[in-house]
C-alpha cells in the first residue's frame, strides 16, 4: 500500500544566537572552539553585573577568655562581646558544668564508701 501526499520534514530549530557556528574543517573547530568561549564570557560577564552587590557580614567585636571552673577542674572558653561585655558562647555550657560538677561530687562520695 502507497500512501501519497507531500512529506513535510520538520523545520530546524531556530537559535536566537546572534552569531551561527561556522562549518567544516580543521579551521572551524578552531572557530566553534573560540565561539564557546566569548559566549562563555559573555555569560560570566552578565552574570557578575546583574548580581546584586555583596557585603562582607559584620563580624561582632569580641575576645575569648579561658578559666578553670572549680568545682569541675575544667578548662571553660567563654566569647565575650567587647561592646557590652555579654558572653556571646561559652563551651562547656552552664549546664554541662553542672552535671559534671554532680558527677564529679557523686564520684567522690562513691570513692568514699568503698574505701
Amino acid at each position: 500500500m502507497e500512501i501519497r501526499g507531500s512529506s513535510q520534514s520538520p523545520a530546524p530549530a531556530q537559535s536566537n544566537d546572534p552569531s551561527p557556528l561556522p562549518t567544516g574543517g580543521a579551521a572551524s573547530s578552531e572557530a566553534i572552539a573560540a565561539q564557546r568561549q566569548a559566549v562563555g564570557e559573555r555569560d560570566l560577564n552578565d552574570a557578575v553585573t546583574m548580581s546584586p552587590s555583596m557585603e562582607m557580614p559584620k563580624m561582632p567585636f569580641t575576645r575569648a577568655e579561658l578559666s578553670v571552673d572549680r568545682s569541675t577542674q575544667r578548662y571553660v572558653a567563654r566569647i565575650v562581646d567587647r561592646n557590652n561585655g555579654k558572653m556571646v558562647a561559652e563551651y562547656p555550657t552552664e549546664a554541662q558544668l553542672k552535671l559534671y560538677a554532680i558527677s564529679r561530687e557523686l564520684l567522690g562520695k562513691l570513692m568514699k564508701a568503698e574505701a
